[in-house]
């Protein structure tokens, strides 16, 4: 569900409520100091229900793909030694064009997001997420700097408990290798 109205942030909370534990995904933008940067969505997960907030999510619909291609430059023509009047042939050039986004969907402020799913955080539920530390200390500064309470379960520990000499911890390739097969990490 992705959620764009505060009545379906209290239908968030409602379903929280009703569950022991949750599972929780931060994305962020403004780089890898949890105290600097700033949320842009919100997953979260019950055993019934996936709910997705976007907060502050730059992009819309992606409307034409990043590529870099080779063009032709005409403006690198410059007049030939041997004959000024004749023209060189130019240079060919590798061109890059950035994906283009549609305008950001209507989102909810990140006050109110973390303002209704307080209760939830500072419940005795149990909180479930890959790289816990980090996306807790995200959160705790749109709580005045409060880290909500245990219980944790963090699946990137489990992963260095099941295997210490992973060289990779982050969810995507833990996946890969526990999952599709794909033993990169070892």
């Amino acid at each position: 569900e992705l959620v764009l109205t505060t009545e379906q942030l209290d239908g968030v909370v409602a379903d929280l409520m009703a569950h022991d534990s949750f599972v929780v995904d931060v994305e962020t933008i403004g780089g890898l100091n949890p105290l600097r940067n700033e949320v842009t969505w919100i997953g979260i997960r019950t055993d019934r229900q996936v709910h997705v907030i976007p907060l502050r999510h730059p992009n819309g619909h992606q409307l034409t793909a990043e590529i870099t291609r080779t063009e032709y430059d005409p403006s690198t023509r410059r007049p030939r030694k041997d004959n000024p009047k004749r023209l060189t042939r130019g240079k060919i050039r590798n061109v890059h064009y950035p994906a283009t986004f549609g305008p950001p969907p209507k989102q909810l402020r990140p006050d109110v997001v973390f303002e209704a799913l307080r209760p939830i955080f500072f419940s005795d539920r149990l909180k479930v997420n890959h790289n816990l530390r980090y996306d807790l200390r995200t959160m705790a500064k749109y709580w005045d700097g409060e880290i909500p309470p245990g219980p944790y379960a963090d699946t990137q520990v489990g992963v260095h408990l099941v295997d210490e000499n992973l060289i990779q911890k982050g969810l995507k390739p833990v996946t890969r290798a526990y999952y599709l097969g794909n033993r990169a990490n070892d």
